[in-house]
């Protein structure tokens, strides 16, 4: 399968207000799904205030996408680029360490279908900002 050159250059463009292709709605959408997963977890964590070390764990990762995803939104609807690298960042540190959780949870507990969904989700959105924090 080949990608054309227009496709390429949509990939590396971040999105703003005024540039929203397709595939940066996607990658909207994808980080919007990991970020409100993240918040929802992270409440559920800290509304039982039973703390782990692999509590604290979920924690760091589910505060690094919500925030990620916070900082990155309001950059984008403010246009600035200094708030949406830093979000892009923060949320690309969640996304790395959330792979290394599910591979160790594999390790530990077995496979499951849903860990399988977010790890692919989080290698394209890793590569994606990737490709783009060189532009914003």
């Amino acid at each position: 399968m080949e990608f054309d050159s227009n496709f390429m250059q949509n990939l590396e463009r971040p999105p703003t207000r005024n540039n929203l292709s397709m595939v940066n709605i996607i990658q909207l959408i994808l980080m919007l799904y990991l970020g409100c997963g993240a918040g929802y977890n992270l409440y559920s964590i800290l509304s039982q205030l039973k703390f782990s070390l692999s509590n604290l764990l979920e924690i760091l990762i589910d505060s690094l996408l919500f925030i990620g995803i916070c900082i990155s939104f309001y950059g984008i609807f403010v246009e600035n680029n200094g708030y949406l690298k830093g979000g892009f960042l923060i949320f690309c540190s969640g996304c790395t360490i959330l792979l290394i959780k599910i591979i160790i949870d594999w390790l530990k507990s077995g496979f499951s279908f849903k860990s399988l969904i977010d790890l692919l989700i989080s290698l394209f959105i890793i590569y994606i900002i990737m490709k783009q924090i060189q532009h914003v």
